[in-house]
């Protein structure tokens, strides 16, 4: 994997932006995925996995049959959730979940997995270079780490951004933005590729206006526009790439 320092000192060169372009043309996905959970289930199938932030913030999204713990647990070989919320965790394994309170961010798990799925994680955390070390110390040869996170340019986050009287708040625990291009970037780093990535598509909006125009956004991006913009979340996919 070739970084752009290889090429020239000014990360804002013609040369060094169309290589950056052109890696990231060869990642992108253009379909977007239809249903979160049941891609990641199907990477996740016959795998042994890590499940990062199980808990989702609250212990009542386990209740829920998009919770994405419980439904990795019926497809992967193995499955092991970790959260750093211990009372949360307690929960988790008294009804039987195979789940441990560890902070990823100071030390890895002395285990390794074909499969890390980080979901909806890293725009809450400070550390991000202990978290990629780690993460790299516990994956498998030919193993794949994912990471999914919101996507900043989201059509309803750029409207909103345009036309809103007030600030635009997302999440008030969030601490960032990623787009393709710095994850690429913050992977590299760590001798990560990026080797795909993927929008999600928007399954339903919660006004009358949002449902009609998600309703057309096919036919808008046969027009030309740019799919991941109807995508809330994007699905990055790293592999171990040694420099």
């Amino acid at each position: 994997m070739k970084r752009w320092t290889a090429i020239g000192n000014d990360p804002n060169s013609f040369q060094i932006k169309q290589e950056r372009i052109k890696d990231l043309s060869v990642a992108r996905n253009w379909e977007l995925i239809p249903d979160r959970v049941e891609y990641l289930k199907s990477l996740a199938s016959g795998k042994k996995v890590l499940d990062v932030g199980v808990v989702e913030h609250t212990i009542s999204a386990q209740d829920a049959d998009t919770w994405l713990h419980k439904n990795l647990c019926k497809v992967a070989d193995y499955c092991l959730g970790v959260d750093i919320l211990e009372a949360e965790v307690n929960s988790l394994k008294s009804i039987g979940f195979n789940v441990v309170c560890f902070d990823l961010v100071k030390a890895p798990l002395q285990e390794d997995f074909d499969l890390i799925i980080c979901g909806e994680l890293i725009e809450h955390i400070c550390n991000l270079e202990g978290l990629f070390s780690n993460f790299k110390k516990m994956l498998r040869r030919n193993g794949r780490i994912l990471f999914t996170t919101p996507n900043p340019w989201y059509i309803n986050v750029i409207v909103k951004n345009i036309i809103g009287q007030t600030p635009f708040t997302d999440n008030v625990d969030h601490i960032a933005w990623f787009d393709p291009s710095t994850l690429m970037e913050l992977g590299s780093k760590f001798d990560l590729r990026l080797e795909k990535f993927s929008g999600v598509m928007v399954s339903g909006a919660n006004s009358l206006q949002g449902q009609a125009f998600f309703s057309v956004a096919p036919n808008l991006i046969k027009l030309g526009l740019q799919p991941m913009l109807f995508s809330k979340t994007i699905v990055y996919e790293f592999v171990h790439s040694p420099g």
